[in-house]
């Protein structure tokens, strides 16, 4: 069987973006409210001309990147229409922001923040993240919705002793933020190409 260069470059790229991501708990997970960490848990989803991208959040106050990809070859899509999956992921208590996103050598040229914070022992909802790209491939746009209703169901597959009150629901607020309280960190060593992405907030 022959396999075409693309298919190779994109199981290659699929497996360094994994080695760097920040990955799913694992099912079975046990949310102990004696524990110092939480879960932050969020919905990705991205119109079909976007094939990969990634998610870059951190510790408020610190500058080191936490990057969610947005699909893995261990954190599979679990939704076609959008494309997407519900990412859960284990952070220590405190509070944390969303602050830049990228594509292969795309980032938004603003700067944004999405502040939440995460409690231990608890998951912290943030609904669902879409990143769409218009078909002249010249605008983003970032939407946000609350899906709690249908997530519920992923989240109490993956922790079982998930109770409802242990789920705290954050409405994603994006703010607008200068250079110098949302610093980029620079991706790479060949420079970035650079479009500019409208927020959208949307229910």
């Amino acid at each position: 069987m022959r396999v075409g260069l693309n298919t190779v470059v994109l199981i290659l790229c699929t497996i360094l973006c994994t080695g760097c991501a920040q990955l799913d708990v694992r099912s079975g997970y046990h949310l102990a409210p004696t524990s110092r960490n939480g879960i932050a848990a969020v919905g990705l989803t991205a119109s079909d001309n976007i094939p990969e991208f990634v998610w870059h959040l951190r510790r408020v106050g610190t500058s080191e990147s936490i990057d969610v990809v947005f699909h893995t070859i261990y954190n599979p899509l679990m939704w076609t229409n959008p494309r997407g999956r519900l990412a859960m992921f284990e952070l220590e208590q405190g509070d944390y922001e969303i602050f830049d996103w990228s594509e292969g050598r795309l980032s938004p040229t603003e700067f944004f923040r999405i502040p939440f914070s995460v409690r231990a022992g608890r998951v912290t909802y943030l609904g669902r993240l879409h990143l769409n790209l218009n078909a002249r491939m010249t605008r983003f746009e970032i939407k946000s919705q609350n899906q709690y209703s249908d997530d519920y169901a992923i989240l109490r597959k993956k922790i079982p002793n998930l109770a409802p009150e242990s789920v705290d629901q954050v409405e994603p607020m994006m703010q607008r933020c200068a250079e110098a309280d949302c610093k980029k960190p620079i991706y790479g060593s060949f420079g970035t190409s650079i479009v500019i992405p409208i927020i959208v907030r949307s229910r």
